[in-house]
Parts: structure tokens; sequence; C-alpha cells
């Protein structure tokens, strides 16, 4: 493709198109089963016909009901996450954006009507654009039907980054045109109107402009009713976003950001003259955009989306793996739909079906009054007195209850098979089921949610792009000017002012811009924590839980964090209170000029009390360090009182000791001088035997 793109372009595409498969008339066929519309008119024509009831059971619309309360109860909130830790400022600051963006917008809703396209039919549209009207919100989030959408389908990638080209088919009033396209307000009432009695006008005379035009509209091979609705006066346009391989140069910045070089912006070429990035010349992919009202074009130029992606996000249910064709969960509950239908009918019909059997001359009533009579459960057949055979049985009614009963068989078969078809258990719809316990029926509920893990894993992808859409508007919207943004407004965490795209000065002087909300490198990611009721009530039950296991002072700290996953009134008001009275997490700045003063006031004397009671404290330390130090010296003098008399003590041993030793030896002395004097009248010695 090129960068023009003319109406032989426009269609060569329409071209493409009429050569894809097949897949939307079974998509709207698998729409209409949801809506309970699940019988042809000749099918039904056909069962009046026998006199069969028109029954239909509709069980295709609960089973996808409870598929999609599990996108609302699993919704998960956008989240900006910086790529380093030098943007957390500014990440912070676009994620506040960005979901007053989802707020205001009401992407949840578009989104929501996404999915049940994904899941009913195989694919849904969310559009994120600019608003057309001045006095509403300057973006808007939109569902766009299937119907709507064509693709390039040689496409692979759920994404559609691969694809050449994407278009939009709509029908827009006269009105409504002229004000998007005012410079084409003439050409749009006279397509408007089927360009009839044009040529006598003298304003296509006089204006070369609509005489091209009419001839263009001549020269077509359309048919009229693809092109304009003269009863209501609407015009068909085609929006169409294709992208273009071009070959040009390319700054390479030092953080990793890729940026196409300008030659006539003077930031790009200052910045590659002072070498702060490298120029190299590079192929890329760029979108382009045209607008065609029939034949004619209104536009055509660059994107003006400030991202290089097609507007649209689809949300893909299964696709073959030959064609590349989508369907959803509806597709595999068909033929259990039909015949839980067919069966139903059937059984209907035999149990109040009757068959008569009876002579020609059994009764005297015609057979329809015969048929009418049996079949009333009043009803009287009165015999024919004068009929041949009187003596046999000549007339009786039978019923198949027999078959009957196995029709109600098949059909309970095909209703379960519904649900097995799509993966979808008793369980998870909120119905009694064969298990009893709540382990078991917590594990069918994982398998169901594990066998449809597909389906939501492509509903999560397409939801962050949406993200990413958002993000790229919010981007460049903030682009260069200076913007305070207040995070955590209204909750009741503490409210931080980020100033973004900030002029400081740096350690040399220099000015720079903190902040700076073009250089950052951020993505949107979705929320790890599911922010719905349900999920908020079972976190609350397991905090509650793990609190009272806490001892008593840590249950005080935490409490308000336990508040903070609840859904009670006035939460904020109940946090608040609770942090001002254990004074953890308050935040002056949040409360009123008396509040604020009354808190102050509260602090002061929280404080003094704190100082005396330090002081009080204080003072007994050091009593209990003076007694100590008595009790040491008192300690220590007993104990050298104690070591002087052990030293006394061994003295006076000793001395004793000296005095024995001497006292033994004079006795010993006095002893031999008695023994010298009277030796020779003592015994001899006797012989002593030694101990063995």
């Amino acid at each position: 493709m090129s960068k023009s793109f003319s109406a032989k372009d426009l269609e060569r595409l329409l071209s493409d198109i009429d050569r894809q498969p097949t897949w939307r008339e079974e998509a709207s066929r698998c729409a209409d089963y949801y809506d309970g519309k699940q019988l042809e008119p000749d099918v039904v024509a056909a069962m009046k016909e026998r006199g069969q009831p028109v029954l239909i059971h509709n069980l295709i619309g609960p089973t996808i009901d409870g598929v999609l309360g599990m996108e609302a109860k699993t919704r998960q909130s956008f989240m900006v996450r910086a790529e380093n830790d030098e943007n957390l400022q500014v990440a912070e600051a676009l994620n506040e954006e960005v979901s007053e963006m989802a707020r205001m917008t009401n992407v949840d809703r578009a989104i929501a009507d996404a999915f049940a396209g994904q899941i009913k039919t195989g694919l849904g549209w969310v559009e994120v654009n600019r608003s057309s009207d001045e006095f509403e919100y300057p973006y808007q989030s939109n569902y766009v039907h299937r119907d709507e959408i064509w693709w390039d389908w040689h496409s692979k990638a759920p994404d559609l980054h691969d694809a050449r080209w994407l278009l939009r088919r709509r029908w827009l009033d006269e009105d409504e045109a002229a004000a998007f396209f005012p410079k084409h307000r003439d050409l749009i009432k006279y397509a408007a109107g089927g360009w009839a009695n044009a040529l006598a006008t003298l304003e296509m005379q006089t204006r070369p402009q609509l005489m091209s035009a009419y001839q263009d509209y001549a020269d077509n091979q359309w048919r009229e009713d693809e092109l304009f609705d003269t009863d209501r006066h609407r015009v068909r346009v085609h929006e169409v976003y294709y992208r273009v391989f071009e070959r040009g140069l390319v700054m390479r910045m030092p953080d990793g950001r890729r940026v196409r070089f300008e030659r006539n912006n003077p930031m790009h070429v200052a910045v590659v003259n002072a070498g702060h990035a490298e120029l190299v010349n590079a192929p890329y992919k760029r979108m382009y955009q045209a607008w065609y009202i029939g034949p004619h074009l209104i536009y055509q130029g660059p994107s003006q989306h400030p991202h290089n992606n097609f507007p649209y996000v689809p949300f893909w249910g299964f696709r073959e793996d030959t064609t590349n064709v989508p369907y959803g969960l509806i597709r595999r509950m068909l033929s259990p739909q039909d015949e839980v239908n067919f069966r139903r009918s059937k059984l209907t019909y035999l149990l109040n079906s009757k068959r008569i059997i009876k002579d020609d001359d059994a009764t005297a009533m015609s057979d329809q009054d015969l048929i009418d009579e049996v079949n009333r459960p009043d009803g009287v057949v009165t015999l024919n007195k004068d009929r041949k055979n009187v003596e046999h049985r000549g007339f009786w009614v039978e019923t198949e209850s027999g078959i009957a009963v196995q029709q109600f068989q098949i059909m309970q078969d095909a209703k379960q098979n519904i649900q097995d078809c799509g993966g979808v258990f008793s369980a998870m719809l909120g119905q009694e089921s064969n298990a009893t316990s709540g382990v078991a029926i917590h594990g069918l509920i994982e398998q169901g949610s594990t066998t449809m893990a597909e389906l939501f894993d492509n509903y999560r992808f397409a939801r962050q792009k949406v993200g990413e859409l958002m993000l790229a508007f919010k981007v460049q919207e903030i682009g260069r000017q200076p913007r305070r943004v207040m995070v955590n407004v209204n909750k009741p965490e503490p409210t931080a002012a980020i100033d973004l795209n900030q002029i400081t000065l740096n350690e040399q002087g220099q000015q720079v811009i903190s902040n700076d909300v073009m250089r950052t490198k951020a993505s949107v990611v979705l929320d790890d924590i599911v922010n719905t009721p349900g999920y908020r009530a079972h976190l609350t039950q397991r905090m509650m839980e793990l609190v009272q296991t806490l001892p008593p002072n840590l249950q005080a700290a935490v409490i308000d964090l336990v508040i903070m996953s609840t859904d009670v009134p006035k939460k904020d008001e109940f946090i608040k209170r609770i942090r001002r009275a254990t004074g953890i997490g308050v935040n002056p700045e949040d409360m009123s000029e008396e509040e604020r003063t009354q808190w102050q006031q509260q602090q002061q004397t929280q404080a003094m009390q704190n100082q005396l009671a330090m002081q009080e404290l204080q003072t007994k330390i050091a009593g209990l360090e003076a007694d100590a130090k008595r009790k040491l010296a008192a300690a220590s003098k007993d104990e050298a009182a104690a070591q002087s008399q052990a030293v006394k003590d061994e003295l006076t041993e000793a001395q004793t000791l000296k005095v024995l030793g001497e006292l033994k030896q004079l006795t010993d002395r006095l002893q031999g001088s008695a023994f010298l004097q009277a030796g020779h009248n003592m015994p001899a010695p006797q012989p002593q035997l030694l101990p063995q």
C-alpha cells in the first residue's frame, strides 16, 4: 500500500472482504440462540402443521450468563507501572490520569459488552478515541459491533499488529456527517438524497468539485443500498486505517527509545547535533487513515491517533486453526440445544397424543369429533349400539408412555451436554451438583475456570491493550506542559501532589525537566488485586482471621488496613477516625482547620504526657541505679571483710601448726633423753610382721 489511498484501493479492500470466509451468519445465529430465537420459520411452520407444540427451552442463556458473571466478579483495574526507579512518580501520576479516564469513559461497560461478544460469537471490539462532542469528556470508550469492522484476514497476531489494514463501515445521518466534515456539506447533502435531480440544479453546474463527485458516483459499481439511505437521509461511511512501510531516518535515544527524525523539528536537529542520539536509516511501519462517503474521498493522511496501532481492540474467543474464523462458546452448544428443544416438543406431543383404534361402525361420530372428544379430559364417547362387533373389542385408545420415557431420558442427557460442551459446571452457576463437600464444589469451580483459561487469557490481553491506548492519549495530552496531579484523592492514604514536566536546575546549574512525561518509560498492566465486592468480602474475612491471631497492641496498628478492604458505609471517615485515635497514618493536610487544631492539641497533650512518663521512668531508673550501687558497695565491703577474716584464720592456723610442730619436736627430745637414762632396764624390742 502507498500513502495515497484511492477509490480503487477501497474497491480492492471490499473485494478482499467478499473473499473472506462467511462466518458472520453463524455468529449471528449463535447470538440469536442466546436471545431465545432458536427455531427457523420453516421449522415452526412444519411443527404447527403436524400439530406439534412449538417449545423453546433456552439453556444456553443461563449458561452464558454464568460465564459473563465471572468476568464481572474478577474484573481488574488498570495500573501504570514504571520500567525503572527513576520514573516511579511519573508512573504514579499517569496511573491516576488513566484511572480517571477509565472512570469517565465507562470503559468497564464497553469491555464487558466486548467480552459478551467474545463469549457468544467469538469476537467483540472496543474503540478508544477522542470524543467528537466538545461538551463531553475529551475521550470515549465504546463497544463496536462485529458487523461494522473488517480486517486483513492474513493477520495472525491477536492485537492485529501485523495486519495491513482495518475497515469500519457504518451509517451516519446527514446532519451528523456534515458536522464531522463541514467542508463537504454539499456533497453529503446530495449523497444522502441519492443524487436525485442533481444535474438539474444550478449549484451542480457551477461547482466542478460537485460534478466530479457525481461522476465518481455514476462510475462506481456498488449497489445503491450500500451507498445511501434516501428514506432517512443517511450515508455509508468507510473509515480505513492502513499501514505503510517506509524507510527514513530514526533517532536512537540513549534510554532505548526510537523517534522518527523530522528535519523541520529544531529539537530533533539540536539533539542529533549535540550527539545525544544516533541517527540511522531504517525501515518502519507508519499508520495512515482515510475516510470515504460511498466512493467519495473525504480525508486522507497520517493517523491522528497518538500511537501506531488501530484504535479498535479485538476481543477474541476461539479461532479455527486452518481458517482463523472466530467462534465462541455457543457454537459448541448449538446441537445439544436443538436436541433439547426437539425432545421437549416431541415429549409434550407424545404425552398429549392418543391413538384411536376402532371399527367403522364403532361410533356414530365423525373422526374429527371423536378426536376432539377423546382429547378432552371430560370427553364422552357414545358407542354405536347397532355395531356389528358387539362381543369383541371394537374401540379403544392407546398412549405412547413407553416412548415418552425414552424421550425424557434423551432430553436430560442433552441438557447435561450443553454444560459439558461449554466446560461450564453446575457448581459455577450456583446450581445443585453431585458434589456435596466444599472442597469438591471448589474443585469443580476450579476445573471450570481451567477449561475457560484460553478465553480469559484472551480477555486479559485485550483489556491490557485497551489500557495502553488510553495511556497513549494521556501522554499526548500532557506532553511537555507542566501539570500537577493529585494522587490518593478521597482515599484513606495521605494525599500527595506530583508535579510533572517541572523545569529545575541540576548540580551544574543547567535547566532540566524533572518528571518528564515524554521520556518516561512506562506500561499498562492489570492490577494483581481483583476489585470486586465478592473478592473484598473474602479478603476481609481472611484478614480478620489473621488479625485475631496478633497481640492486642498489633491489632490496633493494622485495624485500619482491615477496614480498607470492606464495603462499609462511610469507610473513609471510619478509617480516618481510627487513625486519629491510634495516631498511625494521620495526614494533617486532609483535616479541616478545627480538626487540625484539635489534633495538634491532642498531639501536644500526648507529647507532654509522654515527656512526664519519660521523666518518671528516668527517675525510677536513677533510683534503681543508686540502690543497686549501694547494695554493690555493701556487698563489696562484706566480701572484703570476709576475705580479711579468712586471711587471719589462715595465719592463726599456720601459727598453731608451727607451735604443734615445735611441741612435738620437744616431746621427742624429752622421750629420747628418758630412753637413754633407762635403756639398760628396758626389754629388747620384738620383731613385728609387716602387713601383707
